[in-house]
């Protein structure tokens, strides 16, 4: 550190009577605050250990030093000035235990102060895992003295009054060191003729950090300390912002520098499908597994329904409810609303009727579109008296397609979709015309998608992935696909999808493409040419596992729900032993900033929360301003009235500016992709009879899925079944949202300040079903035994009971994917997802597996594919290479 900077930093401490030291122990306390998120932190330092009582100590000739804890809390409300006179009183509090060795301490802590790595070069710390080193004492005008020949007189002739020819000279050596610890910092001031100046190393363990990592640290330090100097000793610690270099400052603002002008129309759903029906109508637009329409004679049944819509009601601003399984019909009725202006409110066929009817009644809803089969399934006018539902009408066709169209503002809703909410009621996210015109228009040019391209959906609508999935084709002129109800769910049905219609783009979340890789169905897939993932944090080793088994391209996209779908990007390529796949970089007109706790940036591979500005934001909650304000935030990097989205998820910015996913800073979890508020599911449990308590946390097993386990206290006198509560909650909330375990308790463990203690809380019972129960009896249900426990995590086969069921096990649409691949690769016989859920017993699944292996049904070259029609025929049609029509 020059001696200008430091004599800064100096000249401060003296004036507010402070030691060096106390300086460097806080700035190295607000770098590890900083670096981890923690607003206590601990590092080791060391101290003097000769004691000057002890008599005849100073005729000792050895190393009196001992190493100490420091503990320094960064409460950001307090003054810097008071906070730095803290550490120091705190600094000087330890030196009554100077002579107390570290090995002591250690004991006196327990469990958790054992394991320092002294010695290791790389242990993780136990009381911690960075230490302090102050050396304040000359060795450099001792050395300079010996370099300049200087004898006890001073001048260097060698015949001083004081001269010995026997005293002790110095000289320079070069020392190698070993770390005891991941991190040691040694700072020591240094007086030259031009002023003191800081000398600082930092020594590290190669295992731990790598070389750039340790110079960006001790980088990061050298700022620290001059924020100290420059700062006002009244500013709050909060307040005070994380020193950013200039390099961090010019990385940041280049990657968020993503405007992006796109033609006119690129992303506007009514004008890109216009531009295309008229150049090629009679090109097909989307086919199901009952037909296909033409652009043609698509534009023409939403422009007929539309009309209806219409002269119902529909308009600018307000909400149509969709409810329908994946077919024509959807898209028809998708676009149909489209052209009224209206918004889009998707209702989701596979969801429990109670949490369609409360999605409808929070949203206020009067126009519903659904076919006669769904009625039962979807609200009615009994619990909605306005509501009014209209069906597509087989054939329908508007006499003049060309329909007037309503032309909305660009900040008019275009569709509402409802996440999790924390207190047990969903919040429907409200985005705009104007924030998914920019999304697709985006991927359209990012992805350059065009007619050539076919787009697969498959996704359920209650996922915003859906919107991308379902609009797109229309606005790049791709062939949309619709994939039947409950294929999603099946590889043998999807891989037999994409091959029969040549898809060629498809989303997966990671956990469904995980069991499809499983399965063995992607590499039967060439027709791909890119994969998209979203929805939660993809693995490195599922990514090389894809790349290695596909050709085609692999994206890794983020976004919330409060944006239109995703806010980046990023394409996978190869990256060995990277610990996590990024997020990538902002897309068009979007901005993406990393903030501590006051808003300020935070430097380069610092951790903070991810803010989301831009044109893709969501106006906000529908019918909730209190949450949307506490949510959607003044903007304080752009223009007047701009606001940022408060993600609530941890990130890091690379040194390429691409950003890493870092975990979430609230008890928010993703479980198949779907965002879940461990509150709303506790607010349900607690609803149900008999319960007084309940919490519900996410555990996860390493390499294996998050999934939810509650824990209830009955009420006096009450007993409940944890598998009935668990059928209750499968009634009411989607499948996502019901726990795989209920754990009852006698009551909830609290920590001292009288909240919930949730390191406190057990893992399930995972053997109680069987405790009592009939074990696997044949040789097929032992082994089937063992494929359960591996897949849905339990201890072993003797956990497993014959009465037992896949599902009430904590199974679920995702494991039962694992599980049918690991019985054909384990057992042989190929088992139809199907089978599953016929025959849910572990005692009955058995047994149709023996009855398959009996007959052969399963067995022989080829015919593991003839498990129904259409795989039947793409067998035939690849066999004669002939084309089906």
């Amino acid at each position: 550190m020059p001696p200008a900077a430091a004599g800064r930093l100096l000249a401060r401490a003296r004036a507010a009577h402070l030691t060096l030291n106390t300086c460097v122990q806080a700035a190295w306390a607000r770098l590890v605050a900083a670096r981890t998120g923690q607003a206590r932190v601990a590092f080791g330092t060391t101290v003097a250990g000769r004691p000057a009582d002890l008599p005849g100590a100073e005729t000792v000739l050895g190393l009196f030093i001992n190493t100490l804890p420091v503990v320094v809390d960064l409460d950001p409300a307090r003054p810097l000035g008071a906070w730095l006179v803290g550490v120091q009183e705190a600094g000087l509090g330890l030196r009554e235990h100077g002579h107390l060795p570290l090995a002591a301490v250690q004991r006196l802590a327990g469990p958790a102060g054992t394991g320092t790595g002294t010695g290791t070069g790389t242990g993780t710390g136990g009381l911690f895992d960075s230490l302090v080193v102050f050396e304040n004492y000359p060795v450099d005008q001792a050395l300079a003295a010996a370099r300049h020949g200087r004898d006890g007189d001073g001048n260097g002739d060698g015949n001083g009054d004081a001269a010995d020819p026997h005293a002790l000279r110095l000289g320079p050596a070069i020392v190698a060191e070993t770390t005891h610890y991941p991190v040691t910092l040694v700072v020591q001031p240094e007086t030259g003729p031009d002023g003191t100046r800081l000398a600082l190393r930092l020594s590290y363990a190669a295992d731990r950090l790598g070389h750039a990592d340790a110079e960006a640290l001790l980088a990061a330090f050298v700022a620290q300390l001059a924020a100290l100097a420059e700062a006002d000793p009244a500013t709050p610690l909060g307040a005070l912002p994380p020193p950013l270099p200039d390099s961090d400052r010019a990385m940041i603002g280049s990657a968020n520098a993503t405007a992006r002008a796109y033609p006119d129309g690129a992303g506007d759903v009514l004008a890109a499908f216009a531009d295309h029906r008229t150049h090629d109508p009679d090109a097909i637009a989307v086919t199901d597994a009952r037909g296909a329409l033409t652009r043609r004679a698509l534009d023409s049944a939403a422009s007929a329904l539309a009309r209806r819509l219409a002269r119902a009601g529909a308009g600018p601003d307000t909400l149509v409810g969709v409810g329908l399984e994946r077919s024509c019909a959807l898209l028809v009725a998708w676009l149909a609303v489209l052209k009224t202006g209206a918004a889009i409110l998707p209702l989701n066929p596979e969801l429990p009727r109670p949490r369609l009817v409360a999605t409808a009644r929070e949203a206020a809803l009067r126009l519903l579109v659904t076919e006669s089969g769904l009625a039962a399934r979807m609200p009615g006018p009994a619990e909605l008296p306005d509501l009014r539902i209209l069906t597509p009408e087989p054939g329908e066709a508007a006499d003049d397609p060309a329909l007037p169209a309503a032309a909305p503002h660009p900040d008019a809703l275009a569709y509402l979709i409802y996440t999790s909410g924390s207190t047990g009621t969903p919040k429907g996210c409200a985005n705009t015309r104007a924030a998914i015109a920019n999304r697709l228009a985006w991927m359209r040019a990012h992805f350059a998608v065009g007619p050539a391209d076919v787009i697969l959906h498959k996704t359920p609508v209650s996922f915003d992935v859906a919107v991308w999935e379902i609009l797109l084709p229309l606005v790049s002129g791709a062939r949309l696909v619709m994939a039947p109800p409950q294929a999603h769910r099946d590889p043998d049905a999807l891989a037999a999808l994409i091959r029969r219609d040549a898809v060629t783009i498809v989303h997966f979340v990671p956990a469904l493409l995980e069991a499809f890789l499983a399965s063995g169905r992607l590499a039967a897939c060439p027709s791909l040419s890119r994969i998209v993932c979203s929805g939660e944090a993809l693995a490195p080793d599922l990514a090389a596992a894809v790349r290695a088994q596909s050709r085609a391209d692999l994206a890794n996209l983020y976004g919330p729900t409060e944006a239109a779908i995703d806010v980046s990007a990023w394409t996978c390529g190869p990256e060995p032993d990277a610990p996590r796949v990024p997020i990538g970089h902002p897309i068009a007109n979007t901005q993406l900033h990393v903030l501590d706790d006051a808003l300020h940036p935070v430097p380069v591979g610092v951790v903070g929360e991810l803010y989301i500005g831009g044109t893709g934001l969501a106006r906000g909650y529908l019918g909730r301003p209190g949450l949307t304000a506490e949510r959607f935030v003044p903007d304080p990097f752009g223009r007047p009235g701009a606001r940022l989205y408060r993600t609530g998820d941890r990130a890091a910015r690379r040194p390429d500016g691409a950003l890493d996913y870092r975990g979430r800073a609230d008890e928010q979890v993703k479980i198949r992709g779907q965002r879940v508020e461990p509150g709303e599911v506790a607010a349900a449990l607690r609803a149900q009879p008999g319960i007084a308590q309940a919490a519900v946390v996410a555990r996860r097993k390493p390499g294996g899925p998050a999934r939810l386990v509650a824990y209830a206290v009955p009420a006096p006198g009450a007993h409940p079944d944890p598998q009935e509560l668990r059928r209750a909650l499968a009634r009411d909330l989607p499948e996502a949202l019901v726990p795989a375990a209920i754990v009852l308790l006698d009551a909830l463990p609290l920590s001292t300040s009288g909240k919930l203690d949730a390191r406190a809380l057990p893992e399930p019972d995972a053997d109680a079903s069987a405790r009592d129960a009939d074990p696997p009896r044949t040789a097929t249900e032992r082994r089937l035994a063992d494929l359960w426990a591996a897949v849905l995590g339990l201890p072993g086969p003797d956990a497993v009971a014959r009465s037992d069921t896949f599902f009430e096990r904590g199974g679920d649409s995702i494991l039962v994917m694992k599980l049918v691949a690991a019985v054909q690769e384990s057992l042989g016989p190929r088992l139809p997802l199907r089978a599953v859920f016929d025959h849910p017993t572990l005692a009955d699944l058995a047994a149709r597996i023996d009855a398959d292996g009996s007959t052969g049904s399963t067995s022989g070259a080829g015919a593991a594919d003839l498990t129904d029609m259409e795989s039947w025929l793409d067998a035939i049609e690849t066999a004669a290479g002939a084309t089906r029509t």
